[in-house]
């Protein structure tokens, strides 16, 4: 398992959104196209509270959080 911590979080651009997730490509990576990222969703913390489920648009700059290692999972955590 190799470790590369800049490349565990990275910015790009939305480039298609499928159910609750998208792919992403990163202009400082030679516009690299991530796989299908999971679009967390924040949750409910009372009753109260009404919960409005985020999800970027189509070229929205989004933050994104790889495992440390090559192949992995990786989340969209929020637009910027």
């Amino acid at each position: 398992m190799q470790t590369n911590p800049k490349s565990t979080v990275r910015i790009g651009r939305v480039s298609s959104i499928s159910g609750n997730t998208a792919r992403v490509f990163y202009p400082d990576m030679e516009n690299m196209l991530s796989g299908n990222l999971i679009v967390l969703q924040r949750p409910v913390e009372s009753d109260d509270h009404v919960q409005s489920d985020w999800y970027p648009c189509i070229g929205q700059m989004v933050l994104c959080l790889y495992f440390p290692m090559e192949d992995a999972d990786g989340y969209i955590l929020g637009g910027l």
